[in-house]
C-alpha cells in the first residue's frame, strides 16, 4: 500500500504541509458557523424556532472545543496553559 501510495505522489506531510492544512481545516470552520449562522436567522425568522441549524451550531462548537482541549493536553503536556 505504501508504494502504491507514494507512486500516486503521497508523501508523509512536513511541518509545512500540516500548517497548511491546519489553515484550511480553520477556514473550513469558519465558513462552516458562517453559513450555519445565517441559516438560523433565516429559520428562526421565518418559522420563529430554533432548528435543525442551531443544534449543528453548537454540536460543532463543542466538538471542536473539546477536541482542541484534548489534543492541546495530549501533544503540549500539562505544562501548556
Amino acid at each position: 500500500m505504501k508504494k502504491f501510495l507514494k507512486k500516486l505522489g503521497f508523501n508523509r506531510a512536513d511541518e509545512m504541509d500540516m500548517y497548511i492544512a491546519n489553515l484550511s481545516m480553520r477556514n473550513q470552520l469558519l465558513l462552516v458557523y458562517i453559513f450555519l449562522f445565517i441559516w438560523i436567522l433565516y429559520d428562526f425568522f421565518t418559522s420563529k424556532i430554533f432548528g435543525l441549524p442551531f443544534f449543528l451550531l453548537i454540536l460543532t462548537g463543542i466538538v471542536n472545543s473539546l477536541s482542541l482541549l484534548y489534543y492541546r493536553k495530549k501533544l503540549v503536556g500539562k505544562d501548556a496553559k
